[in-house]
């Protein structure tokens, strides 16, 4: 039977039989200091796991046995190392332990020139602190060992497990390079007014809250999932007065829907402007999942960061839907230029608001306004047959897209339709 293959994964023969370890090499600044000490530039330990382990199992071991060599490696010798909090320096000396096959309170056990070696050998190794606290792990009672505790690295690393958009990644690395990994307990939230406070120099208000709604996340996902006892305050953040979104009045709407464009163009601009839909929602809708109801093209959008956002719209001015042949990036820019020659102080979002503004115009309920554009409110009212592809929550809202847009995007617009070319 073939073996598992993953990075750092190595298969050895032992008594009985094939085991896997991991194998991974040191970082550059601590291999040549192992190196000049006669010691191996590599790291490799047997997992933890039986003979028989499963894929999953393995794997499972090898990630756990990365994160050990991560805390062995900060407390190794290395220049212009940091200064350690005491959790790290305890999961350093326990990384190191297990990488000898030890545990705490085994100093007690063993032979005392082999308690001597081990705790040399750590001095040779490891920072001062980290070697100290090696020598009092190996004659600490194992009951008395103390768990890790929890670290801002650990709420990080938690939450890009569950969450793969790289731009929620980065502001959390910026904002453990601010404030440097630390325990997570009540002292947390003095850092975290202090970051807000300084980010808030250089920063508008809007923007800052949002990157602390993504730290704050992550910090109270770690707490929850250790279950501990420390409450994590939102800082206050001074309010601003909301700045006024463009909205593209009935001249530009005509001036920029009336222009030539390819298929796929036209498609993007009707979705934007009809169910404000934004370009990285635009490129997911799949010509595949359309259909028609009562004469008029369903889109529906899945591809979106939250469940409210994901919905179906009529959108009876198409025959059908042409996919961009482009990138999310590049359709923002083809778009953002041809708004810009009618309107240069708006962009592809203004045509979100421009949505909101002539459903307000035309007393469209909140609800079905929510329902096309995927605005949270939608929630209070998803029961029944909800769901945001039900032809019977569809079938509504052909006419209402009539009423609100024919004027500008349909060739002849019926006598019924009520038209709102007033000034925007």
């Amino acid at each position: 039977m073939s073996k598992l293959k993953a990075k750092h994964l190595l298969w050895r023969s032992t008594a009985n039989g094939s085991a896997p370890f991991i194998k991974i090499r040191y970082p550059v600044e601590l291999s040549q200091t192992l190196e000049d000490m006669g010691r191996s530039q590599f790291y490799r330990k047997r997992l933890n796991v039986p003979m028989d382990a499963s894929d999953g199992e393995v794997l499972s071991a090898l990630e756990a046995a990365r994160k050990d060599f991560e805390a062995l490696c900060s407390g190794m010798w290395s220049a212009n190392r940091t200064q350690m909090t005491e959790t790290q320096q305890d999961r350093a000396a326990r990384a190191y332990l297990s990488k000898n096959n030890l545990v705490p309170g085994a100093g007690k056990r063993i032979p005392y020139a082999s308690r001597l070696k081990i705790e040399g050998d750590a001095l040779g190794e490891l920072t001062t602190e980290v070697a100290e606290r090696v020598e009092a792990l190996l004659m600490s009672d194992a009951s008395d060992s103390t768990p890790n505790a929890l670290l801002l690295s650990d709420c990080i690393a938690m939450y890009k497990q569950k969450t793969d958009d790289k731009k929620y990644h980065r502001v959390l690395d910026r904002f453990a390079n601010s404030v440097g990994d630390r325990l997570i307990e009540a002292d947390i939230n003095r850092h975290l007014h202090e970051w807000t406070q300084k980010q808030l120099t250089t920063r508008k208000s809007a923007t800052v809250t949002k990157d602390l709604s993504i730290i704050l996340s992550a910090i109270r996902g770690g707490v929850r999932a250790r279950g501990l006892p420390v409450l994590i305050y939102k800082p206050a953040i001074r309010s601003e007065e909301a700045k006024q979104r463009v909205i593209l009045s009935t001249a530009e709407l005509e001036r920029l829907m009336n222009r030539d464009m390819p298929e796929y163009l036209r498609c993007a601009f009707i979705a934007a402007l009809t169910m404000g839909a934004i370009n990285s929602e635009i490129v997911t809708i799949d010509p595949a999942d359309t259909s028609h109801l009562e004469g008029a093209l369903i889109v529906r959008i899945t591809g979106s960061k939250t469940k409210h956002r994901r919905r179906s719209a009529p959108l009876p001015w198409l025959n059908r839907w042409v996919s961009p042949p482009i990138s999310p990036g590049r359709l923002r820019d083809v778009m953002t230029a041809m708004i810009k020659e009618v309107n240069p102080e708006a962009s592809p979002y203004s045509l979100r608001h421009t949505f909101a503004h002539r459903h307000q115009v035309a007393h469209t309920p909140d609800v079905v306004q929510a329902q096309l554009a995927g605005w949270s409110s939608r929630s209070r009212h998803a029961y029944g047959l909800g769901a945001a592809h039900s032809d019977e929550l569809l079938l509504p809202l052909i006419p209402v897209q009539h009423k609100v847009w024919d004027w500008l995007l349909s060739p002849n617009p019926t006598d019924n339709v009520v038209n709102l070319r007033g000034k925007a």
